[in-house]
């Protein structure tokens, strides 16, 4: 028997609803998976995260909730866009120190749209994590990235990471992350993102972003990229991960993305299983 895929996510309230999204689109695309979601928080109330549970044991998906401490943060650049949440990904092996296998950090306005299976199993070579990068080798910002945050290689986009616990535990100390976050304000554009490159970037195994992290924005860029080859049709039987990158996310009134309707009928799906978990067991979450 295959081992649960162990999930993370971290967030706030106001976007529980995007995440049932992507968990229904994870139970819906790996047929014969087990998964367990762990949300790392701060402020969801009690309430929202029973409606939380309800809502992953109507999918079949074990649900666990772990409480940060936001004083630990104190002083750590964040912002509406950029909330305390996004730096808790880094520290979820430790903050998970019971699993000893890998871990699937996935943002919240993210679908599943074909098997993890292959993700999960990604050779790693030694490393704590795996990544995809949004920017080629002759993009224009790779390179000041490069000399920005002082790194040799790709910049990793941390929407998706998959991490070998173990690994993570060794690499990342708590004490480093949070002097380097206020050390190196001012040159910060992307807060967690920043960090993670300048940190962990060499610690990082780059995986394909056309398969495990595509972002939605761009499909007549990887068009163009691929000599016509990444079509719609290849992108839903073959792309993984379709990430929602961006200030303009679907679930917003005007929304006309390439992959708007692929959206909407995930959302659809996660508010019926919404409705009648919530009558079932009489907890409704925002």
């Amino acid at each position: 028997m295959r081992d649960s895929i162990e999930l993370v996510a971290t967030c706030d309230a106001a976007y529980l609803q995007p995440l049932r999204r992507t968990v229904v689109s994870c139970v819906i695309n790996n047929p014969g998976e087990t998964f367990r979601l762990h949300v790392l928080h701060s402020t969801i109330d009690a309430g929202n995260l029973a409606a939380m549970d309800a809502f992953c044991a109507a999918v079949g998906v074990r649900f666990e909730a772990h409480a940060i401490e936001r004083a630990a943060f104190e002083g750590a650049r964040s912002s509406k866009r950029y909330p305390q949440e996004m730096y808790y990904r880094m520290l979820a092996a430790h903050v998970l120190d019971d699993i000893d296998g890998r871990l699937l950090y996935l943002d919240p306005d993210i679908l599943v749209i074909n098997p993890l299976r292959p993700l999960i199993e990604t050779d790693l070579k030694g490393r704590a994590f795996a990544a995809a990068s949004h920017l080629d080798a002759i993009h224009p910002v790779t390179g000041l990235n490069r000399i920005r945050l002082d790194t040799k290689g790709a910049y990793f986009n941390t929407g998706v990471i998959l991490m070998d616990a173990p690994a993570a535990r060794r690499v990342v100390d708590p004490a480093e992350l949070m002097a380097f976050a206020g050390e190196h304000d001012a040159e910060i554009v992307f807060p967690d993102q920043d960090i993670f490159n300048a940190l962990y970037g060499d610690q990082t195994v780059e995986v394909p972003d056309n398969l495990w992290n595509y972002d939605a924005r761009k499909y007549t860029d990887y068009l163009v990229r691929t000599g016509g080859t990444s079509t719609m049709a290849w992108v839903m039987e073959h792309t993984g991960i379709l990430h929602y990158c961006g200030r303009d996310k679907p679930w917003n009134p005007g929304y006309r993305g390439r992959f708007d309707a692929l959206y909407k009928n995930y959302m659809s799906i996660a508010a019926r299983v919404d409705a009648r978990a919530c009558g079932e067991r009489g907890v409704c979450g925002q």
